[in-house]
């Protein structure tokens, strides 16, 4: 996965970008790069390493608009080129990406075909020049009709050389999320950005657009009609979102784990959540599948041996990468226990779909209520472990 920022507004956009990249380098830390409006071009700066040495290399601190990007490697090495913003052939366009774009290979040859050049091995810059290819459309409508023709998933921020100071943005199967107040609009792959800016924030859904300016939001689905959107209040992200006096968010979350255990044991104590899974829910079923990746893996193990040793329930983990392609023998006596810290986690997200699809039933364990998994599922069980910024898993576990 990979983090995304963007900003419009009377402040400095460079310094509100590197400000929630650095609240979003859980996400991905190979690379980062932005690209802003300097007067009528589009500037892009961008590099491989940590975001504080994207920092050092940004200049000017002029403009009022910008979009942003930390790296996690997908397509190609993390370095200087691979790096996003990426820019298309003719500098009509700057996008930044998070996603897989499955058929990417298909659309580069037909683009390379008709004369574009590619500089990257990114998935990324096929988007930018399908962009550049549908400029004889309005910028929303090339957008639309550009991620049309994109399988995969997708959250993305572009910015269009002929429109200054607006974001146009659209969204499959990877999160985006967007504020705005006082003339400010805040744009980032987690709401933690918008902590102590806005009193709420929209969540796009699939096949959702928007256009994004200082002063107003307009929505949009995948037959470019304008949709209403509702709102989401911000709670309980507030005094999480700053490091709070200590030197890194790793040494901060896992002091907190004390009083994280605590506030666990009293939740589920105070709402009763076990209640609904009684023994006739349980009797519905004749297995139990565990579902993650990588630390959410290691849990599901664990999880897996506690429900065989004493609640005596045939169970299996697996890891989601592998478990989305195995053909799986899944029916409606089939729970399935998705494991996601961020309730993101793409590979996971594909299981759930899957299994709903044949029939079975799903619960989202997941520390990130607002998130596609636990949207998704038919019943979430929260880890209430606070937000975890650090890449490593400190608390949620």
């Amino acid at each position: 996965m990979c983090g995304i920022a963007g900003f419009i507004g009377k402040k400095c956009a460079e310094e509100e970008l590197i400000e929630s990249l650095k609240l979003l380098e859980y996400r991905g830390y190979d690379s980062a790069g932005i690209a802003v409006f300097n007067k009528k071009n589009i500037q892009i700066t961008k590099c491989a390493g940590k975001i504080s040495d994207l920092e050092k290399q940004v200049e000017n601190k002029s403009s009022i608009c910008g979009i942003a990007h930390t790296r996690w490697a997908t397509h190609g090495k993390a370095n200087n080129i691979n790096a996003h913003p990426h820019a298309s052939n003719n500098k009509s366009w700057a996008i930044v990406h998070n996603g897989i774009i499955e058929n990417y290979s298909t659309i580069k040859k037909d683009l390379s075909d008709k004369g574009y050049v590619f500089n990257s091995d990114t998935d990324t810059e096929v988007i930018a020049n399908l962009l550049q290819a549908n400029n004889s459309l309005h910028p929303i409508d090339a957008l639309i009709k550009t991620c049309n023709n994109l399988n995969g998933s997708y959250a993305l921020c572009c910015l269009n050389a002929k429109n200054p100071n607006t974001i146009y943005l659209a969204r499959k199967k990877s999160p985006l999320y967007v504020a705005n107040k006082n003339k400010c609009t805040y744009i980032a792959s987690d709401p933690i950005c918008f902590a102590s800016k806005v009193d709420e924030y929209y969540t796009l859904n699939d096949d959702e657009f928007c256009i994004a300016t200082s002063k107003k939001l307009e929505f949009y689905n995948a037959q470019g009609k304008i949709i209403k959107v509702s709102s989401t209040k911000i709670q309980n992200i507030n005094s999480c979102a700053d490091k709070q006096n200590y030197p890194f968010f790793m040494e901060k979350e896992i002091n907190e784990t004390p009083q994280i255990l605590k506030n666990l044991v009293n939740f589920y104590k105070n709402n009763n959540i076990f209640s609904k899974y009684d023994l006739n829910f349980i009797k519905k079923y004749n297995k139990v599948v565990l579902i993650g990746c990588g630390t959410a893996y290691h849990a599901s193990l664990m999880g897996t041996k506690y429900l065989q040793n004493f609640a005596r329930i045939d169970a299996q983990a697996n890891i989601a990468s592998e478990y989305r392609y195995s053909n799986p023998i899944v029916d409606k006596k089939t729970l399935c226990i998705l494991v996601s810290q961020s309730g993101e986690t793409a590979d996971t997200l594909a299981c759930c779909e899957l299994v709903k699809k044949l029939g079975g039933t799903t619960i989202a364990l997941t520390n990130v209520l607002y998130s596609t998994l636990a949207k998704n599922a038919d019943y979430v069980l929260p880890v209430c472990a606070g937000s975890e910024i650090a890449v490593a898993s400190t608390k949620a576990y």
